[in-house]
């Protein structure tokens, strides 16, 4: 009698900073407890080294500066990694999965763009500024024209998981570690074949 092939489910990071370096820590928690089947495979994607001021609000340490931080958290946690920013949609069809935690509004054009004609795949986009945070997932009321009306208008200044003029005071907020969280238990629902609601955001 023939075995059937295991199913291989492969998901891509795109960002390693202030909300995936959080959400990649909580994964491996997951997978240590052995709530993640080995049947995932993780790869990173991310061109960026860590900066000294990054210590403040993202999951690395003094001994990271100056490396990838794709490369950091890949060899930390056993995952695969690419150290490269994504700007071909191309980089898509290898993954099952894209798990977004970057603060670009060129990647989620190119995201949402992608996942519009592959309805097949599934997505995560998690989102942070400040207290507040926010998602987006693969859901029939997430259609197209809905999505791009969530992005920034085409002058608005570059965003981040921090406010700027908080950053500055030496300040950070929680929002980015919040959503992190949040992320991985949206991931934890699609393996174990839970429905997910389509959007949710919130200032704490």
């Amino acid at each position: 009698m023939a075995v059937a092939p295991v199913k291989i489910t492969r998901v891509m990071i795109a960002g390693a900073g202030g909300n995936s370096s959080w959400f990649i820590r909580f994964i491996d928690d997951l997978i240590v407890k052995q709530q993640i089947p080995d049947t995932v495979e993780f790869t990173i994607f991310d061109e960026d080294e860590v900066e000294k001021k990054n210590l403040l609000y993202q999951a690395f340490e003094t001994g990271d500066i100056l490396k990838a931080k794709s490369k950091v958290l890949g060899i930390r946690y056993g995952m695969a990694y690419k150290e490269k920013y994504i700007v071909d949609p191309k980089e898509f069809d290898a993954y099952d999965v894209v798990v977004a935690g970057v603060d670009n509004k060129d990647f989620r054009v190119l995201l949402y763009e992608y996942m519009d004609k592959h309805p097949e795949k599934y997505w995560i986009d998690m989102r942070a500024e400040g207290r507040v945070a926010t998602f987006y997932t693969a859901h029939k009321k997430n259609t197209l024209k809905y999505l791009m009306g969530t992005l920034p208008a085409q002058n608005a200044a570059p965003t981040s998981c921090q406010l700027k003029y908080e950053l500055e005071s030496g300040i950070i907020q929680l929002g980015n570690r919040i959503i992190a969280m949040i992320g991985a238990q949206l991931l934890l629902n699609y393996i174990r074949g839970e429905a997910n609601q389509a959007e949710f955001t919130h200032m704490f």
